[in-house]
């Protein structure tokens, strides 16, 4: 048997993750209900995220296994090139594949996927972003991943983007580690969403 104090700790730092990315995902809810037609979407995204969020504390199934069938976006780029989705320009700088780090670990048969992304806001109003709910990993041309309880630095922070400001950032999505292709998702709002070719 394990040791009961190491446990204890192990349990401590997991339900302070737990709770840290409960909070975040409710500052990112907050932050884009003020988009017209997007809180139906923005509200059942989050509570699908929070669900798979308990079920993973839990150690019943990993957020790999809890992967949606969806449709790709028809405006699809490659990694490195800027597209433009509503008022903001994306860009995927790199991505790489990792194996996680000290209690932030994959499931078995998965791997963390961490993207680094680039937004730009070239309108004239201040834009709201959160990659808790506006992206994603598609996988295999149909399969959804959200975000991953992983962090890796420079994090994607979210939040209100000035014109003509920019954020920039990774996020981390937990992917099978066979997936013959995989795009990052940006869903914007309805009707602007944007795909990058990454695999």
């Amino acid at each position: 048997m394990g040791d009961p104090k190491k446990k204890r700790w192990l349990i401590l730092l997991v339900s302070i993750a737990g709770a840290l990315v409960i909070a975040a995902i409710t500052t990112g809810i907050f932050l884009l209900l003020p988009h017209k037609g997007k809180e139906e979407k923005t509200l059942e995204r989050a509570g699908e995220i929070l669900k798979d969020i308990g079920r993973t504390q839990s150690g019943n199934v990993s957020s790999g296994d809890e992967s949606r069938r969806v449709s790709l976006p028809s405006k699809v780029i490659q990694k490195g090139e800027a597209g433009k989705v509503g008022d903001l320009i994306l860009k995927v700088k790199g991505w790489e594949f990792s194996g996680g780090e000290d209690f932030q670990e994959p499931a078995p048969g998965n791997v963390f996927l961490v993207v680094f992304v680039d937004v730009k806001n070239v309108g004239e109003n201040f834009a709201k972003v959160s990659s808790a709910v506006q992206m994603s990993a598609v996988t295999d041309g149909s399969y959804e991943h959200d975000i991953a309880m992983y962090f890796p630095e420079p994090r994607f922070e979210g939040g209100e983007i000035a014109p003509g400001r920019s954020i920039s950032g990774k996020v981390a999505f937990e992917v099978p580690d066979d997936a013959q292709s995989i795009h990052f998702v940006f869903d914007y709002s309805p009707g602007e969403a944007i795909a990058v070719k990454l695999k």
